[in-house]
């Protein structure tokens, strides 16, 4: 079972896929819809769109905070290198 934050998050990452244009002009106003939404409305919208805001794969907390530790270093360094 999914908790909230976890739902939120693969919504959201759904939603940028789909602003990417992956699922046609309705889902991109749907992913819009959802950018605006509050918590409420936003599960409102995963829930009774899991088509499209069930796409994205759903990270673990550990996978997310590797994920932002290899951002951060990446962006780092990178700002070294140029400096």
């Amino acid at each position: 079972m999914l908790t909230k934050q976890q739902k939120w998050k693969q919504g959201f990452d759904s939603a940028q896929m789909i602003r990417g244009g992956i699922e046609g002009h309705f889902g991109a106003k749907l992913a819009e819809a959802y950018f605006y939404a509050d918590g409420w409305n936003a599960m409102t919208l995963y829930e009774n769109f899991p088509q499209y805001f069930q796409l994205a794969p759903v990270r673990s907390e550990a996978e997310e905070e590797a994920v932002n530790k290899e951002y951060f270093a990446k962006q780092l360094t990178k700002y070294i290198e140029e400096n």
